[in-house]
């Protein structure tokens, strides 16, 4: 054989050999440091209900969760539960990260692509981790930029970069991991809000009138007045859209330390929530408990049977009655389901919402605007002044002894338009026994009776 084909065999069995090789540390490892194609993890998409726990690390910001029999909860944050659907999401979502392709393994490259070291205080990056039960990882990653419906990222411990096909995005603040929402409690549910205040003051709200949605202050003190119509709206809606900005466990967070007031809100169907209100580090917190009231028919949603028409209709009765115990019954379970919500926790708020739930009679009441006389209570203008002064209307001394003609009145028999006298009429007289008067010359007849048609000659022109 000549000493160039033994040479070529040589390589080629060496060749096949080195493949070999790889294939089967591939296999053991389960991951190639220089694979082009495959899962970044594999077999991770099997064992993803073995996930116990989950760290996300960037800079100085972390946050752990962990799963025990009641389900997923915040660490940081005594346990307080986190939805499922958002821990399932995060945890599939690296599962199924595939590669794209290979990209730098310089760690001087690694910024440029958002995957530096976690740990530095300047990092983009996150450092996610994947435990079992026991601790050990099932998967650690450095989570980079994301670019062409991809994401960049390396194994925790290596310097190759990866372009992968999929969205990875872990979250280290607190707040992102849990539902934000309270409550959602419409105006059109609530009657009325009680604030007792600390130092004593009391804010009393209430529907303005059945069947509308505006409210009014029902303790408005004497010599004031509400500052607009509705500016109690605020106060009583306030619970329609309410939401936590930050958690903790009631057994850390002191509400009696600077109490700022008891809230009460009761609703047209019987619930009732309690506020706890207080400054803590200059922060707005709340506890909240709920509780049924029996309405005794009196302030139920929708028409309430008439009671004379009920002694007479005991079905329309008994019908009545199964309604009112089925809306308690729900409001009932409302509170109990709330209770077990919040009971053990205390919650900031936004500043906005805790003013509505606290707010000051001050803020919603005004002393009455002054009247200034010159002033038209219809409009902005000033008032026209009148012509006449209050003795001309109330016939004084100064006013006028005679009644102005109207343009449109017939003068009287001897009167000229200008309302003067003619020298020339006769006086007016009231004689016992009607006469007859004489046709003057220049005067028109004034009817039949008083002259008879004298042909084409009109009555009265001078010959």
């Amino acid at each position: 054989m000549k000493a160039t084909g033994f040479l070529l065999l040589t390589l080629v069995t060496a060749g096949a050999g080195y493949l070999a090789f790889t294939t089967l540390q591939a296999k053991e490892t389960g991951r190639d440091a220089t694979s082009t194609e495959g899962r970044l993890f594999e077999g991770l998409f099997e064992r993803v209900n073995d996930v116990r726990s989950l760290t996300v690390r960037s800079g100085d910001e972390s946050v752990s969760l962990q799963r025990d029999e009641g389900g997923w909860g915040l660490a940081e944050r005594g346990g307080y539960p986190v939805p499922f659907d958002k821990v399932k999401e995060l945890v599939v979502a690296v599962a199924q990260l595939e590669i794209d392709e290979p990209k730098t393994a310089k760690p001087e490259n690694h910024a440029k692509l958002g995957v530096e070291d976690p740990s530095s205080p300047e990092a983009t990056s996150s450092l996610l981790r994947l435990l079992d039960a026991s601790g050990a990882p099932l998967a650690e990653l450095v989570v980079g930029n994301a670019r062409r419906g991809g994401v960049f990222v390396r194994r925790d411990g290596e310097d190759q970069v990866y372009l992968c096909k999929g969205t990875v995005a872990p979250e280290t603040s607190p707040k992102e991991w849990v539902e934000t929402e309270l409550m959602r409690i419409g105006g059109d549910r609530m009657q009325t809000v009680t604030i007792q205040h600390q130092d004593g003051e009391l804010v009393l709200v209430e529907r303005s009138d059945e069947g509308t949605n505006q409210f009014r202050v029902g303790n408005v003190p004497e010599g004031k007045e509400e500052q607009y119509p509705g500016v109690a709206n605020g106060v009583a809606t306030a619970l329609s859209y309410l939401q936590l900005d930050d958690v903790q466990p009631l057994s850390a967070i002191d509400l009696t330390d600077d109490p700022v007031c008891f809230t009460t809100y009761e609703t047209n169907d019987g619930l009732v929530l309690e506020f706890q209100l207080a400054l803590v580090d200059g922060e707005q917190w709340i506890h909240v408990s709920a509780r049924s009231q029996d309405l005794d028919g009196g302030d139920a949603i929708g028409p309430l049977p008439n009671a004379e028409t009920a002694q007479g209709d005991d079905a329309q009765a008994e019908a009545g009655a199964e309604e009112d115990a089925a809306r308690a019954d729900r409001v009932a379970q409302e509170a109990d389901a709330m209770n077990a919500r919040f009971a053990p926790w205390a919650f900031r708020i936004v500043d906005y919402k805790a003013e509505q739930i606290g707010r000051r009679m001050e803020q919603l009441v005004q002393d009455p605007a002054p009247l200034d006389e010159t002033t038209d209570p219809f409009g902005d203008e000033p008032a026209a002044e009148s012509p006449f002064s209050i003795e001309d209307l109330l016939g004084g001394e100064d006013a006028p002894s005679e009644e102005p003609v109207l343009q449109d009145e017939e003068p009287a028999v001897g009167e000229d338009p200008q309302g003067e006298t003619s020298e020339d009429a006769p006086a007016e007289s009231a004689p016992e026994e009607p006469v007859e008067e004489p046709v003057l010359e220049d005067a028109e007849p004034e009817g039949p009776e008083d002259s008879e048609p004298a042909g084409d000659d009109p009555a009265g022109q001078d010959g």
